[in-house]
């Protein structure tokens, strides 16, 4: 004769007696920090302008649109992505681009990043005249609060992906003097305008064009 338990019915003895989670107990509220280009630009107009389109509920029309080819492309990520990587990593996403027709190692995909930023020694290997910097409205700060040395703004062709998933848009960077380990950062205005879609764990970003979905 078998005795029966709360497990024979398909129960946890575990769990019957450990009470329900209780929420955290909130002590105060941190806002985050935002500026720069992102948040409607250096004047107080623009910044207006932006805080009442991010407050407003409207939702765009199709009209606004610029791409309906793009419209209906699904971006999705699976394990074949994962392929060549050593899992799990914690590892920054770092790509090679063509800028202004460079062949262009190191670069920085950041999301936290509201500018896109070319370092004057990438600016100098590409034998740019400083002539075409124009003047930048915006300051950029280090993790310690230092400002960085802006030389200026250029505007410059990037091509991502590889042909024919390949899509070139023109990207403002702002040129910095400072020492780093990367050639260029990539930051939320270009993933904004590429229409790119980034997986940390895949180590890879993806975007639509005109012949399908590209890659990097």
């Amino acid at each position: 004769m078998r005795a029966t338990t709360d497990a024979s019915k398909g129960e946890n003895p575990l769990n019957s007696h450990r009470p329900p989670q209780q929420p955290p107990t909130i002590i105060g509220k941190i806002n985050i920090i935002t500026g720069g280009p992102a948040a409607g630009g250096p004047t107080t107009v623009g910044q207006r302008a932006y805080a009442e389109r991010v407050l407003s509920l409207e939702i765009p029309s199709k009209r606004a649109r610029t791409d309906p080819l793009q419209e209906d492309q699904i971006i999705t990520f699976s394990s074949e992505d994962l392929n060549g990587l050593q899992v799990p990593h914690d590892d920054a996403l770092v790509v090679r681009l063509i800028i202004a027709n460079f062949d262009t190692g190191k670069i920085l995909v950041e999301t936290g990043s509201s500018v896109n930023v070319l370092y004057l020694g990438t600016f100098e290997e590409m034998k740019l005249s400083k002539g075409r910097l124009g003047p930048a409205e915006y300051s950029i700060y280090g993790f310690s609060g230092e400002s960085l040395r802006i030389s200026g703004k250029i505007d410059l062709p990037v091509t991502f992906g590889t042909y024919p998933l390949q899509k070139t848009i023109m990207t403002t960077f702002m040129v910095v003097d400072i020492p780093f380990t990367y050639s260029a950062i990539i930051g939320r205005p270009v993933l904004r305008d590429l229409g790119a879609v980034v997986s940390t764990p895949h180590l890879k970003m993806k975007f639509p064009t005109r012949t399908g979905i590209g890659e990097v």
